[in-house]
Parts: C-alpha cells; structure tokens; sequence
C-alpha cells in the first residue's frame, strides 16, 4: 500500500477536521429544533371554564405536538367561594390533560385567580411552578431553558399588585437576563400587556407607563425576542421597538366586541436555530395569521438603534 507523503496527509487531516466541524454544527441546530405553543384566557361558564372551546384548541395543540405550552393567565372566571374555586381549576386541568399528558405547561396567573393571597398560593402549590426565588415571589417569578431557548415568567396580576411590575421583580428581571443574554432566544410570558390593543386600554401595564416604559427597555436592552401575554380577549401582534409583543388571549374567554383579532385560537412557536416562525390557529384548526422572524435581523436592528 503507497504511503501518504506529509502534504497529502496534512489537506486530509484539515478536511477531516472541516468535516466533523460542520457535522457537528449541524447536529447541534438539529437538537436546537423545537416547538411551542402559547395560550391563554380559558375562563367561561360551564364550572368556570368554556368547556366546548377549550376542549377544540386542546385538540388542536396536540395535533401540533409541542414539546412546551406555555399559559398566560386566567385558566378560570373564579370564585368567592373556595371550595368553587378549587372545582373550577379541577374541571381546567381535566380538560387540560391530552396535552400536560404530552409535554409540560408553563403557568403564569391572571387576575381572576390571583384575588386574595389565599388563592395564590394555592396556585403556586397546585400547579408546582418551579422555584427560582424565596419570599414574595416564590413560584410567581421563574424561568427555564429549552434547547437554544431561555423563558421567563412573570407575575402582572398578583393581588397586590395588579397591571404592575414591582421594582422587586424588575430587579430580578434585570438579574435573570443579564445571566442569560447569550441565549439563542428569549421568551417573557406575563398576564397582562404591555402594550394592549383593545378594551384592556388603560388596565394594562400601561396604568403606569413610567414603569411599562422601564419592563419594555429592558426586554430591548437584552435583546428579548417577543413578550407573550394575555388579559385582552383577543389576538395581535405588534413589533414594540425590537421586541414582539403577543397577544394570544382567548382560548375560550368572551369577547368584548367584535375588534380585529377577536377569534379563540393559540399560537405555535416553531425554532430553527437562529429563525422562528409564528403560526396562530383559531379553534377550528384554520390559520389566521403567520410571520417569521430571525434573530440575527433582531439584533441587526437592535444594534443600529443603539449606535
């Protein structure tokens, strides 16, 4: 067998290295492949949930087949009376199960569950969030990791502290981004708007726009990809500066009026390395609107706004 003269021998071994390189790369943003999907607002009548509804858009999530569902708030219309309460969260997690069955789900919670601290927190102990911080925000403030993706979840809704971002909870915000700005993409799923596009105009996180202003420059300052929310019952989006700003609210919650957007539906995350693409489903499985979006062309904007 002819020898491998030193020259052959080196373009060999550089091709061999380019080759388990790009291997290697691509196996990565193969594992960084994965879908979510965001819901929110399932409150109606039928033991405080709108059964028939949500029922169709659980269907229609587990046609999906998301590896994640995260839930922004108002799982149930509520009660005075507890031991309703508690009922009504038994009746949403039954009919919730094809999909908690499938994958985890994310909660944070809306107004009509967080009215007394009695109730909050037997959310936090019922749905067993996980715990990022002690003392006032145990189980309320928490974020995760999935493939090249970071989540936060913040409280907007807490009895105390209604449409609002306590400086507490800025501060460990500020604390959790700074930690994980390198992060493919970053997530930040909350209640209410920042922005609201409907009837929730005023009883939003813009009741304080000084601290709205101060959330949303931080989501800008960390390059966070989009603020996932609820509260009005109703779809949109909206590019706030760098940042998207989606509404997904309405999973079975009443409309107001008859606005643009207002459809129950939710909506899928698709994340491919760098790009992701949004699809939003109305409880009939049609799509209703669809946009892609690539971090790269974020950042791209980010960095010309701030030169």
């Amino acid at each position: 067998m002819k020898k491998m003269s030193r020259s052959h021998f080196r373009i060999f071994s550089v091709l061999l290295f380019v080759s388990i390189t790009l291997l290697s790369s691509f196996s990565s943003a193969l594992a960084q492949d994965f879908t979510f999907v965001s819901m929110a607002d399932a409150r109606g009548n039928f033991n405080g949930v709108n059964k028939p509804i949500l029922e169709k858009i659980v269907a229609g999530v587990v046609r999906q087949n998301p590896q994640l569902v995260v839930f922004a708030g108002d799982i149930i219309i509520g009660s005075g009376k507890f031991d309703v309460f508690k009922t009504q969260v038994d009746n949403f997690m039954q009919i919730m199960k094809p999909i908690s069955s499938l994958c985890p789900i994310y909660y944070t919670f809306g107004n009509h569950e967080c009215t007394s601290n009695e109730y909050e927190q037997y959310m936090v102990k019922y749905f067993n969030n996980p715990v990022d911080t002690e003392g006032r925000y145990k189980g309320f403030f928490y974020s995760f990791d999935k493939e090249n993706c970071h989540f936060v979840v913040i409280a907007t809704s807490l009895h105390d502290e209604k449409n609002k971002i306590s400086a507490e909870q800025m501060r460990l915000l500020e604390l959790d981004l700074i930690k994980n700005k390198n992060a493919g993409h970053i997530f930040v799923v909350g209640h209410s708007p920042a922005y609201p596009a409907g009837p929730h105009i005023g009883s939003s996180l813009d009741i304080d726009k000084a601290s709205r202003d101060r959330f949303w420059s931080l989501l800008e300052k960390y390059k966070v990809d989009a603020y996932i929310c609820g509260h009005e019952h109703l779809y949109d989006r909206k590019l706030q500066g760098t940042v998207y700003q989606l509404i997904t609210g309405t999973c079975g919650a009443p409309f107001a009026n008859k606005s643009a957007g207002s459809f129950f539906h939710f909506a899928k995350f698709e994340v491919s390395g760098p790009d992701v693409k949004v699809t939003v489903y109305d409880d009939n499985n049609k799509i209703r609107d669809q946009f892609n979006y690539s971090k790269r062309v974020l950042r791209q904007m980010h960095n010309s706004i701030n030169e």
